[in-house]
């Protein structure tokens, strides 16, 4: 960070300047909000926003880590009222369906899916990529992780499984169908409108199927 980016800082300025992009990319979303939209809400100049922040992508990916943990802390506040499934499989659908599937973190999968889809392409080089490792949180695999070797242990899960890769690739098939459902929604025209709120369910079916030690 430059040197007088970090004289001018305040906690406070910071705080403010997060809870208004955040409100701003939400409701008019990351293509339409530009750092002049942000700046002149806050009633501040775009050299004051920018002593903050570099560029809009700076900004979005803090927010995008900001949603990111307040997903995984409410999520560990459910588990703490949640009964134990049956086994390790249960577990991997029921944490596959609550987490990425049901509308419990609508808003934030919806802004996780017009991130990825504006921060993709040519845009995706390597100042992105070092932002995005600056910000990733590992929990999503992490308790996937933990999840599956449970099944594999307790014999709901096929043990002949990567764990890792398994993990990764449950991970990534759940929310690339979540992701186009949500960016394409009715133009999505190869399947009947019926079928939209459908899919998910259809798809995580699969998948479970796929790991199990009964397939």
């Amino acid at each position: 960070m430059h040197r007088d980016r970090m004289i001018y800082q305040t906690d406070e300025t910071r705080s403010c300047i997060l809870a208004m992009a955040q409100r701003l990319f939400l409701e008019n979303g990351l293509v339409a909000t530009q750092m002049q939209d942000i700046a002149r809400e806050l009633k501040i100049s775009r050299t004051s926003l920018y002593r903050y922040y570099q560029n809009k992508f700076e900004l979005a990916t803090e927010i995008l880590s900001n949603l990111s943990r307040d997903m995984a802390t409410n999520w560990d506040e459910v588990m703490e009222h949640t009964v134990p499934k049956a086994n390790g499989l249960a577990e991997v659908e029921f944490y596959l369906y609550e987490f990425w599937i049901s509308d419990r973190f609508k808003v934030a999968h919806e802004y996780m899916a017009e991130y990825d889809a504006f921060f993709s392409g040519e845009r995706a080089d390597e100042t992105v990529l070092k932002g995005i490792a600056r910000y990733y949180t590992n929990y999503s695999m992490e308790l996937l992780t933990a999840l599956i070797k449970r099944g594999i242990n307790d014999a709901s899960i096929r043990p002949d499984l990567d764990v890792h890769l398994s993990a990764v690739t449950l991970v990534n098939a759940v929310r690339s169908l979540q992701q186009r459902l949500i960016m394409r929604g009715r133009v999505l025209i190869e399947a009947r409108s019926d079928e939209h709120p459908k899919m998910m369910t259809e798809l995580l079916r699969y998948l479970v199927l796929g790991i199990s030690a009964r397939a």
